[in-house]
């Protein structure tokens, strides 16, 4: 999975098949299931494949990748997320190849302060900075997992996802996850 948050400028996420996507500041984009894309300057802009020869190639001694060309510098702060497919499975399965989160009111405030915070740890390479820097990349993730979820209409098929945003669901599936082996028998759940 890939986790991509537009800190400045501008880009165009770019799949085979879907018109280009425009990305702008305080943008996240979430893609879980690994699929090929591609980010540009413009929406018909030549793309070069990236992989970890091209990174070692454009990476700063900072740490910083640049990717150079014309116009004005976009920035993002990037990663890349590897999960257990056993265990993410059920999660991943319902989720749409693209999540794509606009900057909004209520979002780019959540978002932005996470990524301000991954970005000082990504930087600063301290002691700690690698643990800190994977707890807000996990934190990133469900941002994007929850405002997808919050955005679905109610006609939305049904799961266990969808289930979570009512109150009275979501707390008898949390006394479920709690407390597994008391609930079956206290109920004869088979």
């Amino acid at each position: 999975a890939a986790l991509h948050a537009v800190t400045a400028g501008t880009a165009w996420l770019r799949l085979d098949g879907d018109p280009p996507l425009q990305l702008m500041p305080g943008d996240l984009l979430l893609l879980p299931s690994g699929i090929g894309y591609r980010l540009a300057s413009a929406p018909d802009a030549r793309c070069r494949p990236f992989d970890r020869a091209l990174k070692e190639e454009l990476m700063t001694p900072a740490g910083d990748l640049t990717l150079p060309g014309p116009g004005a510098v976009t920035t993002f702060v990037c990663a890349g997320y590897d999960y257990d497919l056993d265990v993410a499975q059920q999660l991943m399965r319902l989720l749409p190849d693209v999540i794509h989160v606009p900057a909004d009111a209520v979002a780019g405030r959540e978002i932005a302060a996470l990524v301000e915070l991954l970005a000082a740890e990504v930087g600063r390479r301290s002691p700690g900075s690698r643990a800190a820097a994977a707890r807000l990349i996990d934190l990133l993730l469900i941002a994007a997992i929850r405002r997808w979820s919050e955005s679905r209409g109610d006609d939305a098929p049904g799961s266990w996802l969808t289930a979570l945003r009512d109150p009275t669901v979501a707390g008898v599936l949390a006394l479920l996850h709690e407390r597994p082996v008391r609930m079956s028998a206290d109920h004869d759940i088979g």
